[in-house]
């Protein structure tokens, strides 16, 4: 049986948002090098549905340099969504500040309403890029999503023992 433990279990919440962030991107980079580019090709998921993951050109184990790459591929819209809260949360933050404690009736200044169209406007694109990454192996005939055929690697079905 396998077992998956959120890597954001690992980092303190008392830690900024982009450096847990960043300490979970690398933890996640070693964990896909020390599987990935093993002799196996297979992190524990892999092992569990009986997939391996290998080079697409030569179907030989990923190199370390692929391996890394995967991950911070597939995580490339949550790095742009996580790095253009900031300031939209920073505009909402001072403007709530400054909010009289028995407001009856609050509108938004247009600072406040145009970073958070912003951030929405980010969020869409992330979201769209993120489903078709997934989505991209549907009518890939070697069934690879997007970050696969950026780093060139494809995932393949083991045979049955």
């Amino acid at each position: 049986m396998v077992v998956a433990v959120p890597v954001s279990v690992v980092t303190p919440r008392s830690l900024p948002l982009l450096t847990r962030f960043l300490i979970e991107m690398l933890l996640l980079v070693a964990y896909n090098v020390h599987f990935l580019s093993s002799a196996q090709g297979q992190t524990l998921g892999n092992r569990a549905v009986r997939t391996r993951v290998v080079d697409a050109r030569g179907r030989e184990r990923l190199s370390i340099a692929q391996a890394a790459a995967r991950p911070v591929v597939m995580q490339i819209p949550g790095m742009a969504l996580l790095l253009s809260a900031h300031r939209p949360l920073s505009v909402v933050t001072n403007w709530a500040q400054h909010i009289p404690a028995k407001s009856q009736s609050i509108s938004l200044p247009p600072s406040v309403s145009h970073a958070m169209t912003q951030f929405l406007g980010v969020a869409v694109i992330c979201l769209v890029i993120s489903l078709l990454d997934v989505l991209w192996s549907l009518w890939s005939p070697r069934r690879q999503t997007l970050h696969d055929k950026i780093v060139g690697s494809v995932v393949v079905k083991l045979s049955t023992p």
